[in-house]
């Protein structure tokens, strides 16, 4: 049986990142916090993917996988998460 898919979504900024988990439904869960250092995201995600790996895969959404967000790119990446870039429609935030 395939399991389903959490997602959790990381607004980077240059000096701390925060990232909201969605539950199963696609609902917000829940918020966090975390300071732009390897160590600290990479404590979050495994954190994250043990709470859900009994019922779903983690995906990790972030807005580019360059600058800010190339950290949390990588960490995603090296523990196995699934990573997906948010469509640069959903960051403008609309605009056009």
């Amino acid at each position: 049986m395939k399991k389903s898919q959490r997602f959790v979504g990381f607004d980077c900024g240059e000096d701390a990142h925060s990232a909201v988990l969605l539950d199963s439904a696609g609902k917000f869960a829940r918020r966090y916090d975390v300071v732009n250092e390897r160590g600290e995201i990479q404590e979050l995600l495994a954190g994250l993917m043990l709470d859900v790996v009994s019922e779903a895969h983690l995906v990790v959404v972030v807005e580019s996988t360059r600058s800010h967000g190339r950290i949390v790119a990588d960490v995603a990446t090296e523990l196995g998460c699934e990573l997906w870039r948010a469509p640069s429609k959903a960051r403008g935030r609309g605009k056009r």
